[in-house]
């Protein structure tokens, strides 16, 4: 499992690029807005520049830290709960694997709902009859709930290893991030 300060460091990095990011996006719409001679050139910038401000609120509510610690809290207590029922182990950075007597995932997802708190992401109940399902604890760390080819359950802790926000380019991270180091 990572540490609570790695944890950290991954949301202060996607929270640095995406705000970079938006920053650059901005300032090269002005830029084009002040100093472009072409009124097409002019008004699609004007239009992004608008979009980038209306969705600038969404944007920031997921480069969101302020639950950051408890969003940590959560896989400690569902790893250290579950350990102490079942024979457990981290089997990577993301993965714990569970081995339980359920027959169906369905029947573990429920079980990891109903103790944890866990709701759906994929708008199913944990009931329906998939080989994963996407979940989420109260505090909004995502998480899949599967199992391994050995039919032990699975918890991946995506939330754990954050990537990059839909609207962020991954080559605007790789240059931006060339560019500090």
């Amino acid at each position: 499992m990572i540490t609570k300060e790695q944890f950290k460091a991954n949301y202060d990095r996607i929270n640095e690029l995406g705000k970079a990011f938006m920053d650059k996006c901005i300032e090269n719409d002005k830029k084009i807005i002040l100093t472009s001679d072409d009124p097409k050139e002019r008004e699609k910038a004007m239009n992004d520049l608008s979009y980038i401000y209306y969705e600038y609120d969404n944007r920031e509510k997921i480069l969101d830290t302020k639950n950051i610690e408890q969003q940590y809290d959560d896989v400690v207590n569902m790893t250290e709960d579950l350990s102490k029922a079942f024979k457990c182990e981290w089997i990577s950075d993301t993965e714990f694997t569970v081995q339980t007597n359920h027959e169906r995932l369905s029947d573990f997802a429920i079980m990891i709902s109903r103790w944890f708190g866990a709701t759906s992401t994929s708008g199913f109940t944990f009931s329906s009859s998939f080989t994963t399902h996407n979940a989420k604890t109260a505090n909004g760390l995502y998480f899949d709930i599967t199992c391994t080819k050995e039919g032990l359950g699975l918890l991946v802790f995506k939330g754990l290893n954050p990537g990059l926000p839909y609207w962020l380019p991954r080559s605007f991270a790789e240059e931006y991030e060339k560019n500090i180091k």
